[in-house]
């Protein structure tokens, strides 16, 4: 079953009174604007939204063109050409906040993604450097844990401390949840306790921490790159599909993607300036 195209009957009737096109042209772009959408609903980890529609999402929908359904470049570029008309009526009509194509210029999108891989067992040693926030920790250690973003804004420390088998990050982790509200606390809470709604405000915190370990930290960035360092192990799809909690048609995707169309790069602490790091205790 698909998800409805977001605004589809006030978008077909801009086009209609306001671009004055064709019902031809119109139904193209719905359907191809609906097709987009419901490759975006489909392997998104979130619950699909429009307004988290990132530049990310739509270069993997054209690499989804060429790589499964094996379009031509022209071909590719008039389905960009289509999709651009409902992204732009979002952005113009302020219903999403961040325009996803200002990096893709049709034939000259960049195919190759860069994901920075393996990560998740250096995790204490970034806890270590001494302006690294809690809130970064948190994220690393839940998608290292398995967990989708969607669950990890409202994960509560009892859900994650379980998890955790490293003595010193437990430790970490401990010291320095805020239990001033909540016996058991949101392990990201707002001033008043509460959970986030959205990362935006975590990210804003920790923007400093991306240039520190050279990658970026949005959890829809860190959750694929947890699932292409696992693609890397010798793992039967049956262990693949529990482990990463994927659907056969999403871990194909990302099989296909990992040959053909991402580039990996190891995580390596030596990456990090020196004079940022301060070896420092749990307390």
């Amino acid at each position: 079953m698909t998800d409805k195209l977001p605004y589809i009957i006030p978008f077909a009737t801009f086009l209609k009174n306001e671009k004055n096109l064709s019902q031809n042209t119109i139904d193209r772009i719905i359907e191809t604007s609906n097709h987009f959408w419901n490759f975006y609903s489909t392997n998104s980890s979130f619950t699909p939204l429009v307004k988290d529609i990132s530049s990310n999402d739509v270069r993997e929908y054209l690499v989804f063109l060429e790589a499964n359904l094996h379009l031509k470049t022209t071909t590719i570029n008039k389905h960009l050409s289509y999709l651009r008309n409902y992204l732009n009526y979002l952005y113009e009509h302020n219903l999403i906040d961040k325009y996803p194509l200002v990096q893709i210029k049709g034939k000259h999108y960049t195919r190759q993604h860069l994901y920075i891989v393996n990560w998740m067992s250096f995790i204490p040693q970034i806890a270590h450097i001494s302006n690294i926030h809690f809130e970064t920790i948190i994220l690393l250690t839940c998608v290292s844990l398995g967990l989708e973003p969607k669950n990890i804004l409202q994960i509560k420390y009892s859900d994650l401390i379980e998890q955790i088998h490293d003595t010193w990050l437990k430790n970490y982790i401990e010291k320095r949840t805020n239990f001033t509200f909540f016996t058991n606390p949101y392990l990201l809470q707002t001033s008043t306790g509460g959970h986030y709604a959205t990362e935006f405000n975590i990210q804003q915190k920790i923007k400093n921490d991306r240039d520190i370990l050279n990658m970026p930290l949005n959890l829809e960035y860190l959750r694929r790159s947890y699932i292409y360092s696992i693609l890397q192990k010798d793992y039967s799809d049956e262990v693949l599909i529990s482990k990463l909690h994927l659907s056969m048609t999403s871990l194909l995707n990302y099989k296909k993607n990992l040959i053909y169309y991402v580039k990996v790069k190891d995580f390596s602490i030596q990456n990090i300036k020196k004079t940022r790091i301060q070896k420092r205790s749990c307390d």
